[in-house]
């Protein structure tokens, strides 16, 4: 089964340097995006999120989010999704880390489960400084 991410946030460009960065770390995941509320403005949309992935070759995905807000279109989306038989893993992880842990996770061959961890794991990691 091909698994890959799917980065939803508010900003095309945040959208975007995340999945530059994950990219040249795990060159083999594939990552799409969904940015911004389809008018060139800032938002995020439910229609998007599934079409990107309807559009797209993977079966499973692991769904990152920037903000608390797109949370909503996440949880909708995936819904659609796993309805029409797509593995869907919304994760609750801060946004470049999680979706950098979850990429080289994938990359090195792990599960989807174990790539979600991986991301949510990002979330309680201590703080340096």
């Amino acid at each position: 089964m091909k698994t890959g991410l799917l980065l939803v946030s508010h900003s095309e460009a945040l959208a975007r340097g995340t999945r530059e960065l994950v990219s040249a770390m795990a060159r083999e995941v594939p990552i799409l995006i969904t940015a911004g509320d389809g008018n060139g403005g800032l938002g995020t949309r439910a229609k998007a999120i599934e079409q990107a992935v309807l559009s797209s070759d993977l079966e499973n995905v692991i769904l990152l989010f920037d903000l608390g807000s797109a949370l909503m279109n996440a949880e909708m989306a995936a819904e659609m999704l796993t309805a029409q038989g797509y593995g869907m893993t919304v994760v609750d992880a801060p946004f470049v880390e999680g979706a950098l842990a979850a990429g080289m996770a994938l990359q090195v061959g792990k599960s989807p489960s174990e790539a979600a961890a991986e991301a949510e794991a990002t979330r309680n990691s201590p703080k340096k400084g």
